[in-house]
């Protein structure tokens, strides 16, 4: 019950049509990535967040004892380095999915009709069906029309 409160949070974003959970992405792996590693830093974040509380906690009832004190400063202090390690951690995610921005389109990429890719597929696809390897194509394989090019 507890573990699912973040998701209840997008439970309207929810296409039955698809059925697909949008907090998790569906094509791309890159979205899909960085959604798992959203997820899990929250995760990592709430759980240290805890280990504060408790910190604090044990340090109130500690009573003065130096032994419980010490105690609760070190779960303080190792709670705190974990938010740290988290926060670091979600910049380098960010940062490394921005990079993955860049790689370019994938083999699940939407080409739009008419687009220049789509022209492009389109001429390698001719290329492939008359026997034409469009990756040594070197213009010879072209028929003449009689025409000059130069007009």
């Amino acid at each position: 019950m507890v573990l699912g409160l973040p998701l209840a949070a997008v439970a309207q974003n929810v296409n039955t049509d698809e059925l697909t959970v949008p907090i998790i992405g569906g094509g791309d792996y890159r979205v899909v990535l960085n959604n798992l590693l959203r997820i899990f830093l929250l995760w990592a974040g709430i759980i240290a967040f805890l280990f504060v509380l408790w910190g604090g906690f044990m340090y109130l009832t500690a009573g003065g004892d130096s032994a419980k004190t010490g105690a609760a400063l070190k779960t303080i202090t190792n709670a705190v380095i974990g938010i740290i390690i988290i926060a670091l951690s979600y910049v380098l995610v960010l940062f490394v999915i921005q990079q993955l921005k860049k790689v370019g389109p994938t083999t699940n990429s939407v080409v739009v009709p008419g687009s220049k890719e789509d022209k492009r597929i389109q001429r390698e696809k001719r290329q492939r069906d008359s026997g034409v390897d469009p990756a040594v194509d070197d213009g010879s394989s072209r028929q003449h029309d009689g025409r000059d090019s130069e007009t």
